[in-house]
């Protein structure tokens, strides 16, 4: 078999192989999309965005010019690639996108490898003002790094500095495993709406009194820049089933001639989730008031202190 010009196919006009494994059963209805990054309707999008689609199998690479990003009535010339057994397709804008415009993602009737179309799929999102330069960091682990005594039934969690992309949490970069075996435990995984933090689930409860290592290594953000991050902490005898309990108070209750300046924080008998610290952790109101201003973790993580924006 040769093209236009003769050249017989292969290097040096030799065969061509490849090889593939079939599965057990024929395939029914087409291939499903089960994430899009950016997220739809998201806004503040960065300019410089990669749009990352996954499907629940791999797909026909040759029908994936079904695949368009669209601003208006014109279409956005892309670069596309493809990874994970060409089930993920990666849209990379040839430049920037405009700045706080609509774009509309068009995933037409792609097909699975058996030729079975997937039903179309259209989101959308819209830009910021300006590009992502910035490589994310880890802000922020529950447990922390080095922390003993964790209960055997904790969530392990890392929080960003940034919205990362949730398309790139999973088993291959959230992994938690025992540093006596390196083996890694199964897990499921969730991302936060915000796409600030992730929350690595265990199947199991973890093995008592044990080191384990955790890493977060290439999560990206919207634009596909990685963090790296790793962390170890230990856990206690056993599981934690009852929510932690105030054990003091400063003020005390019932305190009075308390300096204006003093101090406001709540103590309780286990350690907190740094990741569900928020505004409305502990509040002040005078005279039914209430106060503005802002709460911090101490750094034991068993603390709540709030500091009043006024003095």
């Amino acid at each position: 078999m040769t093209d236009l010009s003769g050249n017989l196919i292969g290097p040096g006009g030799g065969l061509s192989n490849f090889s593939f494994s079939t599965g057990y059963s024929a395939t029914g209805a087409g291939p499903q999309v089960v994430g899009v990054s950016p997220v739809d309707q998201l806004t503040g999008v960065p300019r410089n965005t990669q749009i990352v689609i996954d499907f629940d199998r791999s797909i026909d690479t040759l029908s994936a010019n079904l695949i368009s990003l669209w601003s208006g009535a014109q279409t956005v010339p892309t670069l596309m690639g493809f990874g994970n057994g060409d089930a993920r397709v990666l849209l990379t804008p040839v430049s920037p996108l405009l700045p706080g415009t609509l774009y509309t993602l068009m995933i037409g009737a792609v097909t699975d490898l058996s030729g079975v179309p997937a039903t179309p799929v259209t989101q959308h999102f819209t830009t910021a003002s300006g590009v992502d330069l910035i490589t994310p960091s880890v802000t922020v682990t529950s447990p922390g790094s080095g922390a003993a005594n964790v209960p055997t039934n904790a969530l392990v969690q890392v929080g960003f500095s940034e919205r990362m992309d949730p398309q790139t949490v999973h088993s291959g970069t959230f992994v938690v495993y025992p540093q006596a075996t390196g083996i890694p435990i199964n897990a499921s995984y969730l991302v936060a709406a915000d796409g600030r933090s992730a929350t690595l689930i265990p199947a199991a409860r973890l093995s008592p009194f044990t080191g384990y290592y955790a890493y977060a290594y290439g999560i990206t953000d919207l634009v596909g820049q990685p963090e790296y991050y790793a962390w170890t902490f230990n856990t206690g005898a056993g599981p934690r089933t009852s929510g932690p309990s105030v054990v003091a108070l400063s003020p005390p209750d019932g305190s009075s001639s308390v300096p204006l300046n003093a101090q406001v924080a709540a103590y309780v008998d286990a350690t907190l989730n740094p990741l569900t610290v928020g505004p409305g952790s502990l509040s002040l109101r005078a005279n039914g008031v209430p106060v503005a201003g802002a709460v911090s973790l101490t750094t034991d993580r068993e603390g709540l202190v709030f500091a009043s924006a006024a003095p």
